[in-house]
């Protein structure tokens, strides 16, 4: 075989780097001591990551910043700052989510490869074919997907990079805000408080029916994909992702070492069986009390939820020590071969073989000749062979000498060190080709497009027939959006009365490969019937990268406007979204003092009352406590230690969940404050049922809004 994948380790702390390297890994992505997705890792300094660029480069290995964090006004500048001294030191990518950044880097640091982070939440060809348009060169699509989908990821061109090992969100990475809302700690911040890994019970319909009580049921097991590495090769996936930058240095090189092993096994012999040994070794590294095999060849299921416990299992100290003493104590050095030519009266020449295909001749000061005692073979090849704390070990140094020549020590020392420097000059990048007048250039073009909102105008969005129903009884607003699975419940009395309203179609938050077939053929026949009915569809609503390359493909002829799932955190990721749809839905977790800084009042909307969504899921509630046969109709609700209840809505059609916060935000009370400010408010009806969506529309308009909600991050905003 001649392609052969990157093994990517993870690196919270400099000895991270190192045991990684040592045990095998081709590639290691860490975080800063600022803009991290890991915020509470012990991550590394701007010189600690240099030093490890440095280093690794020299081994032939590549460093990955993780800047994979949603980003405010005042810290874009920041983080440009932070990235340009490794970008010049020669750093070989950077995992973003923030869409904001995609032009930003691309102009500042042209030769930065930009990778798509999970948190981006792709899980379609056509997503990633949108991306790679936009300057993105490798995608982290969500560990949701299936192998056949990541091979569909792959006949877009784009590098792919999968999740081999280590924690799983319950949430699709990128669309889980419950820490967020529930716990105060944004996960878009890289602040997770772990909502996920606390107990709950299972309610039906309320307080009606039990289903669990007391269960860790939304907290994953630990993937772990040693039988399936073959797979992944097979399937030309080009990178394989170790998960942990929160834990030590000793889980990273335990971890990288038991699958480097197993991936070059099969690259060898195109076939492996892994041993029982192994699978006990990597269980008893710093893993959940159990592990899975994820979501490659399972859709989702019980096994899949560690319900009795989320505890880890910590290595053992004997475990720990004898890692620490093969990995870390032990850095891995480069071999290198020394030829010497020392005769008197010309220059002391070493040529230095690196490798393969790197050699080096490198020329002293002239050999003099010996008052006393020449210099012998033995002696010369003493003083240059110890290289100490360097990267490179000398296998091999052999000395031609005429036996009367004297080189003081000092000149080898010299010699040695001039050696290192000429080695790293060669094998270390520097990038000098930084744009910094480019962060203003850009931010000027952007104020220049600034636009203010005229008066408020209001919207209404249902997902089921009864807030339908009652919406369609009143008048202060215009505009419509119906769920697209809506569309298959509508009868005819119905249909006539969205005649005054301007309609619009909401596209599902998860859209997978597996299921795009499906969902393009359901929407051409349900629109198609809305047409024949005389129905005007003035657009689309997309709350995703895959949603909107979706609709751009397949529906052109209509207005796209960006749901609330596609974050807009700071003007440059708003100028980027708007050069995809024609209006933005504000950010959850953006507070009122932040969005006055924004650019763009006309084409962008807000959600004044509705039950925030907090997770989409894979993984199922109702299978995990009873088994779903796919016709439940009824609401769960989770209910947490302090008795809030949260929730949940069962999509059969494209098999996944939906969370919501406890209590829906209510900014209804706020549009005196809000007018101007946006080009919509909005009423995201979700879970409600027609009696409770009239008497919120009611409540609107007659001033009378009771006080069983909440503001979400209206005033707090997120750290």
């Amino acid at each position: 075989m001649t392609y052969t994948p990157e093994l990517l380790a993870p690196c919270g702390e400099y000895n991270s780097a190192i045991a990684a390297f040592s045990a095998g890994a081709d590639a290691i992505y860490l975080g800063a001591d600022a803009f991290s997705a890991r915020a509470y890792a012990k991550n590394l300094s701007t010189d600690q990551i240099v030093d490890v660029i440095k280093y690794g480069h020299i081994l032939g290995k590549k460093i990955y910043l993780a800047l994979n964090i949603l980003l405010k006004n005042t810290e874009m500048y920041d983080a440009l700052k932070l990235i340009e001294p490794l970008y010049q030191a020669g750093l070989d990518g950077i995992i973003i989510q923030d869409l904001g950044l995609i032009d930003l880097l691309s102009n500042t640091f042209p030769k930065l490869e930009l990778h798509g982070s999970t948190q981006m939440s792709v899980m379609s060809s056509e997503g990633g074919l949108y991306l790679k348009d936009k300057g993105i060169k490798r995608i982290v699509p969500s560990r949701e997907l299936s192998l056949s989908e990541f091979k569909h990821l792959k006949d877009t061109g784009l590098e792919v990079e999968c999740f081999i090992h280590g924690a799983m969100c319950y949430s699709y990475s990128g669309k889980c805000l419950f820490s967020s809302m529930a716990g105060g700690r944004s996960g878009n911040r890289g602040r997770c408080a772990g909502t996920c890994r606390k107990s709950y019970s299972l309610y039906e319909d309320g307080n009606s029916k039990k289903l669990m009580d007391d269960a860790y049921i939304i907290s994953m097991k630990d993937m772990c994909t040693l039988e399936d590495i073959g797979a992944l090769i097979d399937a030309g996936i080009d990178s394989f992702k170790i998960e942990g930058r929160m834990k030590s240095p000793e889980y990273a090189a335990g971890v990288t070492a038991i699958y480097r092993k197993y991936i070059d096994l099969y690259l060898k012999n195109g076939s492996y069986k892994v041993s029982k040994e192994d699978l006990e070794e990597i269980s008893d590294l710093y893993i959940r009390s159990q592990i899975c095999q994820g979501y490659m060849n399972t859709h989702n299921g019980k096994s899949m939820i560690s319900i009795e416990s989320p505890s880890y299992k910590g290595i053992s100290k004997e475990k720990a020590k004898e890692i620490a003493d093969k990995y870390i104590e032990n850095r891995i050095k480069k071999d290198i071969k020394l030829d010497v030519f020392a005769f008197v009266d010309s220059p002391i020449k070493i040529k230095v073989t690196y490798g393969k295909d790197l050699s080096l001749d490198f020329e002293g000061p002239i050999c003099q000749e010996a008052q006393n005692k020449a210099l012998s073979e033995k002696d010369i090849i003493d003083k240059l062979s110890k290289f100490g704390n360097t990267p490179y070990n000398p296998v091999s140094i052999k000395v031609k000498t005429d036996d009367r020549s004297f080189i003081p020590v000092s000149v080898l020392n010299e010699c040695r060190r001039n050696i290192c420097d000429l080695l790293e000059d060669k094998l270390i990048t520097v990038n000098k080709d930084t744009d910094t007048s480019y962060f203003d250039k850009k931010k000027a073009l952007i104020n220049n497009k600034s636009s203010k909102a005229s008066e408020n105008s209001y919207i209404v969005a249902v997902k089921n027939i009864g807030q339908l129903k009652a919406g369609l009884e009143y008048d202060f607003y215009s505009k419509l959006i119906l769920d697209c699975f809506i569309l298959e419940k509508l009868n005819k009395a119905l249909v006539s009365k969205l005649m005054d309203k301007e309609v619009y179609i909401s596209l599902p938050p998860v859209m997978r490969d597996n299921k795009i077939s499906y969902i393009k053929t359901y929407l051409d026949n349900e629109i198609s019937n809305l047409l024949d009915d005389g129905i005007v569809i003035k657009g689309i609503y997309a709350g995703s990268i895959d949603a909107i390359a979706f609709a751009k493909k397949h529906y052109p002829e209509y207005e796209i406007c960006g749901d609330t799932g596609l974050y807009v955190f700071n003007i440059y990721s708003e100028d980027y979204v708007l050069d995809m749809v024609s209006s933005y839905t504000s950010s959850y977790e953006n507070n009122f003092g932040e969005l006055k800084h924004y650019n763009r009042e006309d084409k962008r909307e807000v959600v004044i009352y509705g039950y925030t969504e907090l997770m989409q899921t894979a993984n199922c509630l109702l299978k995990t406590s009873r088994g779903c046969n796919k016709d439940y109709e009824k609401i769960l609700y989770l209910e947490d230690d302090k008795g809030r209840k949260f929730p949940a809505l069962l999509n059969h059609n494209l098999c996944f969940n939906t969370i919501y916060n406890n209590l829906p935000q209510s900014l209804m009370d706020k549009t005196s404050e809000l007018s101007g400010r946006f080009s919509g408010l909005r009423f995201n009806f979700t879970i409600e049922d027609y009696n409770e969506t009239k008497n919120i529309l009611v409540s609107f308009e007659t001033g009378n809004i009771n006080n069983s909600y909440t503001r979400g991050h209206y005033n707090r905003g997120v750290e």
